[in-house]
């Protein structure tokens, strides 16, 4: 089964945290309701996974945080050991953790990857989780992580007439499909929605396993044109960290990159990028001198959503640019 990794874009965990955790974002939200939509089943952290813990972190009841991006240049050793730990408290019951976007997945894989090409790191974080009574095989972790784009891909791939008979409705133009309808047909316009993909700021670290493999057959099946170009493995919402106004303006001209190619959306990967993009696209507008135009962004689990005909599962609300002006005038909620 998977566990849902929680952990936000600054390497926090804790559910309490409601603008760190994943648990009430547009990421978390959907995640849960596709992976329910498809029968996927998947649990919670529990506060049983530690009781099997020495006392130092039998009491935490949550992932350990991490550090984020730069925890892996703060401290790497801590960077290490808690990545490792969160896989690990999932691989101890035979579960799988769960990663919703590209930020927590980033760091989840460079840690695998540097576990298992030295040595010392290995023998540090294998000592590590024995000291809290975590026995497990350590090269075994690598089975014991997911990221959700792959699982939806892997999916549809293995399912295709039950993932096939949950589409309701099309992203495509209004006139290519007469079987299932379109909800394209907006402003009088009966041409498809296309999007713009942006990924993270370490998108190298999530592709070493053919993670985006089967990404363009999901964009395929609910007709999609999504674009990907050379900044959609652009990112500066690291820079937020120590030059607020750079990582405005740079963030602001990927922003306009995307929105000059004349999408009606922008199709987000990193819950970083979400941030920048909703929340501060007024301030991205002015740092790169461009009128605003609030353009919104949508992850993959809420576009397979409104594909689904499960407009209200989609956590529109939580989103500072509504989507809702695209899709409601022309789309039925059901």
């Amino acid at each position: 089964m998977f566990v849902i990794y929680d952990c936000g874009m600054d390497g926090f965990c804790n559910a309490d945290k409601k603008n760190t955790s994943l648990s009430s974002s547009p990421f978390g939200v959907a995640s849960k309701a596709v992976l329910n939509s498809l029968n996927i089943p998947f649990r919670l952290l529990d506060s049983k996974d530690f009781d099997s813990l020495s006392n130092d972190l039998k009491h935490t009841k949550t992932f350990l945080n991490n550090g984020g991006y730069y925890g892996r240049i703060a401290n790497l050793s801590k960077f290490l050991f808690a990545n490792i730990f969160n896989i690990a408290l999932a691989a101890k019951n035979g579960d799988i953790l769960l990663a919703l976007e590209e930020d927590s997945y980033s760091n989840l894989a460079y840690a695998l990857n540097l576990l298992e090409s030295n040595a010392k790191f290995k023998e540090f974080l294998n000592n590590e989780l024995l000291s809290q009574n975590i026995r497990i095989n350590i090269e075994s972790l690598k089975n014991h992580i997911a990221y959700l784009p792959q699982v939806l891909s892997d999916f549809a791939l293995q399912n295709p007439d039950k993932f096939k008979a949950k589409i309701k409705f099309h992203f495509g133009d209004s006139k290519d499909n007469e079987i299932i309808p379109s909800i394209s047909k907006r402003f009088d316009s009966t041409s498809g929605f296309s999007s713009a993909i942006y990924y993270g700021g370490r998108h190298f670290d999530c592709t070493r396993n053919s993670e985006y493999d089967g990404l363009k057959g999901l964009f395929d099946s609910v007709e999609l044109n999504a674009f990907e170009t050379s900044f959609s493995a652009l990112s500066f919402s690291h820079f937020f960290a120590f030059d607020t106004q750079k990582a405005f303006e740079k963030s602001g001209e990927i922003l306009y990159s995307g929105i000059d190619l004349g999408v009606d959306f922008l199709c987000v990967f990193s819950a970083s990028s979400f941030a920048a993009f909703d929340a501060h696209f007024r301030e991205l507008s002015r740092a790169c001198g461009r009128d605003e135009i609030a353009i919104p962004s949508l992850n993959l689990a809420q576009i397979l959503l409104l594909s689904f005909g499960e407009i209200e599962s989609c956590g529109f609300e939580l989103h500072q640019i509504s989507p809702l002006s695209l899709f409601v005038n022309d789309f039925k909620v059901s």
